[in-house]
């Protein structure tokens, strides 16, 4: 599965190309899933920009993206840097447009209120993993059938340091609901390093302005869709390549 992160927290003053409103979201949501995009992962935005999970908002978003690409799976992300004075699991349960699945990061506080308030709503949860800790919070919970997603997201910047996180985070979770998916991104340095190592794990993918403003080449993306471009293109070549020749060790083994 190939997931679009069309802007995460990123602003303008980063590029040009970020989508804010509604409309913009939408435009790139139809540009991404043209480009190969099966999924989308938005931040909503308030008028001024800002961040915002407030209903109006939220509504606003998931209508004009979901008129443009009907069907397609939209997830929102939850992240605690959202500003707001209402905790975040309070505005979840004032929506009045529902996104298909929300993604909670598990070392944040409000994780498990988080999730409660997306039960209650009946929105799937992607569970936001960045560290071993983060891993064993999610274990110990024993949250609901909720779970969609294991979305593991590596922080760190060089390939060596990226590459141990992950392992130890799979390897936590080997045995936690094998038949719930796994996603691995990078961020910045380590967005097309990762992508290619979780292709040859057969793992979810994703791509897009949050993660990386830079092509695999270096060059600057002009925007979402060139990223999808060629992250489709990487796609396709991994699936016609056989037998895929994994570069790490695969990370459902281990010691």
């Amino acid at each position: 599965m190939l997931q679009a992160c069309l802007n995460g927290n990123r602003t303008k003053h980063e590029h040009a190309a970020v989508p804010y409103t509604p409309f913009e979201l939408a435009a790139d949501a139809a540009l991404v899933v043209r480009a190969g995009a099966h999924e989308l992962h938005l931040h909503p935005r308030a008028d001024d920009g800002t961040e915002s999970l407030r209903s109006v908002e939220v509504a606003a978003t998931l209508r004009a993206v979901r008129a443009q690409v009907p069907g397609v799976l939209v997830g929102i992300s939850t992240h605690a840097g959202i500003p707001s004075p209402t905790p975040l699991a309070a505005l979840l349960a004032t929506w009045t447009e529902l996104p298909d699945y929300v993604s909670i990061n598990l070392g944040e506080a409000a994780a498990p209120d988080l999730w409660h308030a997306a039960a209650c709503r009946g929105i799937a949860v992607e569970a936001g993993l960045s560290s071993v800790a983060d891993a064993q919070r999610l274990l110990q919970v024993v949250p609901p059938a909720t779970c969609c997603r294991l979305l593991v997201e590596i922080a760190e910047q060089t390939l060596e340091e990226a590459l141990h996180t992950a392992h130890a985070i799979l390897r936590t979770m080997r045995a936690f609901q094998p038949q719930v998916p796994r996603l691995l991104h990078g961020t910045d340095a380590t967005m097309w390093p990762l992508f290619q190592v979780a292709l040859e794990q057969h793992l979810s993918v994703r791509i897009g302005l949050e993660d990386g403003l830079q092509l695999p080449s270096g060059a600057l993306a002009t925007g979402n869709e060139q990223l999808l471009q060629q992250a489709a293109a990487q796609l396709s070549a991994q699936r016609r390549e056989a037998p895929l020749r994994p570069v790490v060790q695969p990370f459902n083994q281990g010691h």
